[in-house]
């Protein structure tokens, strides 16, 4: 980490200008079910 402090805004900024999308929804499964089904694979 370097310490610098960015807003949340200004992330949100260079990654639209990157054309990265925000990531899809999540919240059909909670961290507990992603672990197991990683232990499934």
């Amino acid at each position: 980490m370097l310490g610098v402090k960015v807003a949340a805004s200004t992330v949100w900024k260079i990654l639209q200008d990157a054309g990265v999308d925000p990531a899809p929804d999540r919240s059909s499964s909670t961290s507990a079910d992603f672990l197991r089904s990683q232990a499934d694979a």
